[in-house]
């Protein structure tokens, strides 16, 4: 299929996208948490966000419990179109019997890349021999190559497509989960500045009152003691006599003559 389809030359995006997919699921680069950590060292969590039960590599994305549609589901539907297809050429088999042998084939071991399938063949578009050559018959050949064709679609359309718009979401709501944290932070932060700053505030008028007070009093007891040393000696030039006490609305002082 790779090589039918890339003799179209055409550059519009929707051909320029089909390309880059076939191209990167041949190489087994689609973005997964694999591929995705590989390129950022920082990370290692290679977990899948959907079932989170094993690695999020190629292999899993086909069989993760999680997809809608499952890799049996695909195949079954496309054989059964495949017999269908084949009966409109007059070629009849044994429901059964075909079906059976195609999936043994599919679950073969693959001699392209050690511990995948056939079947992995086919979700990457390349015609194994084994499926195309089963009966040497052309028409038949045509069926099965559309048979894989149908297979390498289905699991893109059905599975990739769909996983590929769930971990948009999911990636989404991690994002908007991080910024909400984010921005909880920022106002904790904030809040937390500006009770410093109100409480430093406090802090300073309180001590700003307490100085003035202090000041205050200081400046109240020297005019008293200047009032009443002013009134002793008014008092000694006017009555002529010794005073020891003087009493004012405020203060009581001792005052003796010998302290003058």
């Amino acid at each position: 299929m790779l090589k039918n389809e890339e003799l179209n030359l055409e550059t519009t995006t929707k051909n320029m996208k089909k390309r880059s997919y076939r191209i990167k699921n041949f190489l087994e680069e689609l973005l997964t948490l694999e591929i995705i950590n590989k390129r950022n060292v920082n990370e290692n969590n290679n977990r899948c966000m959907r079932c989170k039960m094993d690695n999020e590599s190629w292999n899993h994305v086909w069989e993760c419990d999680m997809n809608s549609f499952t890799l049996y589901d695909i195949v079954n539907g496309n054989i059964l179109k495949n017999i269908e297809n084949l009966k409109k050429k007059n070629i009849y088999v044994n429901k059964d019997w075909w079906m059976d042998r195609i999936i043994k084939i599919l679950l073969d071991k693959s001699t392209i890349k050690a511990n995948q399938l056939i079947i992995h063949e086919c979700i990457k578009g390349i015609f194994n021999k084994r499926l195309t050559e089963m009966k040497q018959n052309k028409d038949i050949k045509v069926e099965m190559e559309k048979l894989i064709e149908g297979i390498a679609i289905g699991t893109k359309e059905k599975i990739w497509n769909e996983w590929c718009g769930k971990i948009n979401k999911i990636e989404k709501y991690i994002d908007n989960k991080k910024e909400i944290n984010h921005n909880k932070n920022v106002t904790k932060s904030k809040l937390k500045k500006t009770k410093e700053e109100i409480t430093n505030h406090i802090e300073l008028e309180e001590k700003l009152t307490r100085l003035a007070k202090n000041n205050l009093a200081r400046n109240n007891k020297k005019l008293m003691s200047k009032v009443i040393a002013d009134r002793y000696i008014d008092h000694l030039i006017t009555q002529q006599e010794n005073v020891n006490k003087i009493w004012t609305t405020t203060y009581i002082y001792m005052i003796s003559l010998e302290n003058i």
